[in-house]
């Protein structure tokens, strides 16, 4: 059980790493939905899980208010700030992708590679599901 713990592992890191090697993204991970850090790595200066748990409270609270707009699931959150965008993309249920870029201007770009990301995820790390 120990070997496939960190063969799982070794796919959830080269995917991240690829998003971040191919895309705007400086940092991606995966977080839980109960704001655990599973997978990644964050530019945050604040501590990793602290970060970890914190995109989990804003997807929570996105999930919250979605009955107030009267549509039925979070797509995706872009949060903007001076010089970088937090971008978080949900993998599965339980699973949230949380990217960070710096250029603001690859917005878009981000999203997509954070969708595509998630698809891979889901395709090749299917314990996230």
């Amino acid at each position: 059980m120990v070997e496939s713990k960190t063969a799982n592992k070794k796919t959830e890191e080269r995917i991240l790493d690829k998003l971040v090697a191919e895309g705007p993204l400086t940092s991606c991970s995966i977080v839980s939905r109960t704001g655990l850090l599973v997978a990644g790595d964050s530019i945050s200066p604040q501590k990793k899980e602290t970060f970890a748990a914190m995109t989990a409270i804003v997807f929570s609270a996105a999930e919250a208010v979605k009955g107030d707009v009267k549509d039925g699931k979070v797509d995706h959150i872009v949060a903007s700030f001076e010089s970088s965008k937090l971008v978080l993309f949900p993998i599965s249920s339980n699973y949230i992708l949380v990217g960070i870029l710096e250029n603001t201007q690859s917005a878009d770009r981000a999203l997509k590679a954070l969708e595509d990301g998630a698809q891979r995820l889901r395709k090749e790390a299917p314990w996230l599901n």
